[in-house]
């Protein structure tokens, strides 16, 4: 190695003042660690975390009893009390419950004609269905269901003797047919209440097994 270029070197070795961990500044030593760039694609995860922690904390309250009131955020419109949930409707200013409610029974006619209320559901059903099969073996069968909207929708089926021959009604959500054809009993909804639904049998006879399905 030539004089002028040992000098050099001396020289370059003495100006060097950073390791390669460390960098000296004004304020003194600080690690090369301690100042590299944020990764914007961690950064960015790491926010959408948070935000998803939050939305779930929003959206999963479980209140001590039905919610009232305006929500104070987006992320306040959906409750939950007593295993249901709750959506505020804007339209309105008012909390609908959105889960599913369902309930099963069976009835037979009451005996004598007039009204007939199923209680006990523990809400107010938006739609009910009702199977109903005559007790005579040899008797017809019907399916009926009714809403507000489109009231009874009923269609159903007898043998006549030689034939199964096929029926419908919109005045009627129960129909049990004897064998041959005649009408033994008849039903209609008279309304959905807040804890069940009420028929009126307008004939009655032949204790048909019915078994409801009532849906909120």
């Amino acid at each position: 190695m030539s004089l002028q270029a040992e000098e050099n070197l001396n020289k370059l070795e003495s100006e060097v003042k950073v390791s390669d961990s460390d960098k000296e500044t004004d304020a003194g030593v600080i690690s090369t660690e301690d100042s590299l760039p944020i990764n914007p694609l961690l950064e960015t995860q790491n926010q959408n975390q948070n935000q998803q922690i939050r939305d779930i904390n929003g959206f999963v309250e479980t209140l001590s009893s039905t919610p009232t009131g305006d929500p104070k955020s987006f992320y306040g419109q959906v409750k939950i009390y007593n295993g249901a949930f709750y959506i505020y409707d804007n339209s309105t200013g008012s909390w609908l419950s959105a889960s599913p409610q369902y309930a099963t029974g069976t009835l037979t006619d009451s005996g004598g004609t007039g009204n007939h209320a199923i209680t006990g559901l523990g809400f107010q059903p938006k739609m009910i269905s009702i199977y109903t099969q005559e007790a005579n073996t040899d008797g017809g069968q019907s399916w009926g269901s009714y809403t507000t909207t489109n009231g009874e929708q009923m269609t159903g089926k007898f043998w006549d003797g030689s034939n199964w021959t096929s029926f419908s009604s919109t005045v009627n959500i129960i129909r049990s047919i004897l064998s041959g054809g005649g009408a033994e009993s008849l039903a209609s909804v008279v309304s959905l209440d807040s804890d069940g639904f009420t028929i009126n049998w307008s004939l009655v006879g032949g204790a048909p097994q019915c078994i409801w399905q009532a849906y909120a």
